[in-house]
């Protein structure tokens, strides 16, 4: 009761005084707090990245060789070539790649992968057995639906999935994997920025380290140098096709130079074998990496229902 007589008998003067002010001090205060949770905020997201990018760097350094012998294989073995023996090689060297590729990303074969491969290799044996364009141009098709659908049957939980869902996940996979067109030039980066990061780190611990950790550092790097070579060759080789062809065209001199050192080559035909090289290259490796971001929803597709009379009616008029 004294105490809020007092309060009542204090004027307005007194009463702010002994009301905590909003001093320099409490509002630096203030904003220390937002400014540390910014810069909690901050670190969070570069952690993030940091993550993200090391990720990056070993999903290329996993996939980078295979995927370019895979690509070279698959040149030697489909160009200018839609029948025959070489068919029934590319479905199998297909299978092993994607049986590869799930083995290093630690995505356990399902029961059903078997026959998705047999289907595959049966439908490549199907076209070295007939002479008939059009059919070796829908055996090779059916060779991509076996491998797409293989693929996402392991790389997505498809126990409740009916054909409208496989084939809408198919599509999804197919542009998903050309709007992934940029992210091998993306990996490689962060594959490097990562790599300087760790030979750094290492640099600075062979200082205390023995003998034995010296000699697995000298593998380590050994196999990075490897992997630059391939990466380099798989870069410049297109590249330098494309400015011989470009100088060729600008500077007869040099066209004619170029004749002589290659009178028995076709650039027409050098230039179709690099495109076949980079599509097979670039489609394999961005299409595992779309799969591997498991952007595709597990849940089926809801369609309506379809009265059954119609169905009916038209197979009875077909068969009739």
């Amino acid at each position: 009761m004294d105490n809020n007589n007092n309060i009542g008998s204090m004027n307005p003067q007194q009463f702010s005084q002994n009301m905590p002010q909003n001093t320099p001090q409490n509002t630096q205060m203030n904003m220390g707090m937002s400014g540390i949770e910014l810069q909690k905020m901050q670190q969070e997201a570069e952690q993030r990245r940091r993550e993200q990018s090391r990720r990056n760097a070993d999903f290329f350094g996993r996939l980078c060789i295979p995927t370019i012998i895979y690509a070279l294989l698959y040149t030697i073995l489909l160009y200018e070539n839609t029948g025959g023996i070489l068919v029934t090689l590319f479905s199998i060297v297909t299978g092993v790649y994607s049986l590869y590729c799930m083995k290093i990303l630690h995505i356990e074969a399902k029961p059903l992968t078997i026959w998705y491969s047999v289907m595959m290799i049966l439908t490549g044996l199907s076209s070295g057995l007939t002479g008939n364009k059009i059919i070796q141009g829908f055996n090779f098709c059916w060779i991509l639906v076996f491998l797409i659908f293989m693929l996402l049957h392991n790389f997505c939980n498809d126990r409740q999935w009916g054909l409208i869902k496989y084939i809408t996940a198919a599509f999804q996979a197919v542009f998903g994997a050309i709007g992934c067109i940029a992210e091998p030039f993306m990996d490689i980066a962060d594959y490097m920025r990562n790599e300087r990061m760790d030979s750094g780190s290492m640099g600075s611990d062979c200082m205390d380290s023995d003998s034995v950790n010296r000699a697995a550092g000298e593998g380590l790097v050994k196999k990075h140098r490897m992997l630059y070579v391939f990466i380099g060759i798989a870069i410049a080789f297109p590249l330098v096709v494309l400015i011989v062809v470009l100088l060729c065209s600008a500077d007869a001199v040099f066209a004619s130079v170029i004749k002589k050192l290659f009178a028995d080559i076709n650039f027409f035909t050098v230039s179709k074998v690099v495109l076949l090289f980079a599509f097979a290259l670039f489609s394999s490796y961005c299409g595992i990496k779309y799969l591997s971001k498991k952007r595709i929803s597990d849940a089926p597709v809801e369609t309506p229902a379809f009265p059954a009379a119609i169905g009916i009616t038209v197979a009875a008029t077909i068969s009739a």
